[in-house]
Parts: C-alpha cells; structure tokens; sequence
C-alpha cells in the first residue's frame, strides 16, 4: 500500500506464539519467533525508504484455520480445547477475523505512517495476563 507521498506500508500476520510459548509446538514457536526478527531487521534497513514493516500477532480467532489446528492438536476434543484456549484470554472469547483485519486497515492507512518495526496485538489481552 502507498500513500501521496510514496510511503509503503507492509504487514506480516502471525500467531500469537511469537510472543509466547507453547508445549508441542517448538518448531513453530521457533519459526515465528524468527519472523519478528525479520520485521525489526527490514524496519531499520528499508525505513530510510519510506517502507513500513510490522507484525500482527493475533490470538485465537473464530475461524477455520482455527478450528482446523484444534482439530489436528486435540482430534478427540477439539471444542474442549477451544474452551481451553479462550478460557485463557482476559476476554474470554476469540477474535473475529474483521477484529483482526482493521488492525491491518490501520496499519496501511495514512493514520499510522510512524508505525515502524512492532508487533501489534489482538489477542483480548492474553499475552498482557
């Protein structure tokens, strides 16, 4: 995305677990974990270009890549690890994928041109608890 005055901004999505850890997962906490590094390199080496970097770290979100992951970590109970997993979230509830999205409309609209290298959150406060 660019704005009048040739600014870009870029947004990189990831899992929550790049701010966390999680038992049975170390290669994925590993890769995300990485991802943020990225994001903080490209800041600094293309932000003198107007280029924006950031992350969008959500937390558990009410939609099908979800459901899907619960299904393949708990095929016996995944509806019981839903619970589980949004039990621990001060909300106590998943995101909707337009809770998620209009944090990425923000970060590519002329409101946030001096974001630059974060990692944002929407995770209902889980990582916060």
């Amino acid at each position: 995305m660019e704005d009048a005055r040739g600014f870009h901004a870029t947004g990189v999505f990831h899992v929550i677990t790049g701010m966390i850890g999680f038992p049975g997962l170390s290669p994925c906490i590993a890769s995300k974990h990485a991802v943020f590094g990225l994001v903080k390199t490209a800041c600094l080496e293309f932000g003198e270009a107007g280029i924006r970097v950031n992350v969008i770290g959500p937390g558990p979100v009410d939609n099908r890549m979800t459901a899907s992951l619960e299904s393949q970590l708990s095929p016996e109970d995944p509806l019981g690890l839903r619970t589980q997993l949004s039990g621990m979230v001060p909300m106590k509830r998943d995101a909707s994928n337009g809770e998620a999205a209009n944090l990425a409309l923000f970060l590519g609209s002329d409101e946030s041109t001096y974001c630059n290298g974060a990692m944002y959150l929407v995770d209902g406060g889980w990582t916060g608890a």
